[in-house]
């Protein structure tokens, strides 16, 4: 009878050992399981932004639709001439008379967008009343720059598109 009493203490020992191996195995890899789902996610996030900031810089730098579009009949903001050449005219209805709304939804965007010029020494450009189009930067998890090389009154100049969220 001796024997069995240590055989069953024995018994319940190794049973609890067993389930809790099996709790710790259970534990760990949930954790790994979500540690690789949330790094696929900020990747495939920041994937969406540049593929945005891409799409806002192609558009900008195209000549828009209809081709003399205004404000209140822009379907596709664009500001050159369709040669990387500054339409003044265009530029302004957007820095202007484009609302910053209006352009996220022309550009069909969910993410927050900053839009200037930049020159020669890395600095805004100063164009008068409005340099910048958008809200610009300040605290944000992702952030992708895009610039591209435009004539601006006969001069090389960078048009910098930030989409950041």
């Amino acid at each position: 009878m001796w024997l069995i009493s240590i055989n069953k203490r024995g018994q319940v020992w190794y049973t609890d050992f067993i389930v809790g191996i099996i709790i710790f195995f259970v534990v760990v890899f949930v954790y790994y399981a979500y540690s690789n789902n949330t790094i696929v996610n900020n990747d495939e996030v920041l994937e969406e932004t540049m593929l945005d900031a891409k799409a806002v810089a192609s558009a900008l730098i195209s000549q828009g639709s209809p081709a003399n579009w205004t404000s209140s009949n822009v379907q596709k903001i664009g500001i050159t001439n369709g040669r990387n050449r500054i339409n003044l005219t265009k530029l302004d209805q957007f820095l202007y008379n484009v609302t910053y709304i209006q352009a996220r939804t022309t550009f069909e965007t969910p993410y927050d967008f900053y839009f200037y010029f930049e020159n020669s020494t890395g600095g805004v450009m100063n164009l008068g009343q409005n340099d910048t189009h958008g809200i610009e930067p300040e605290d944000y998890d992702n952030l992708v720059s895009i610039k591209r090389i435009v004539i601006y009154n006969s001069t090389l100049v960078n048009m910098v598109v930030q989409v950041w969220h």
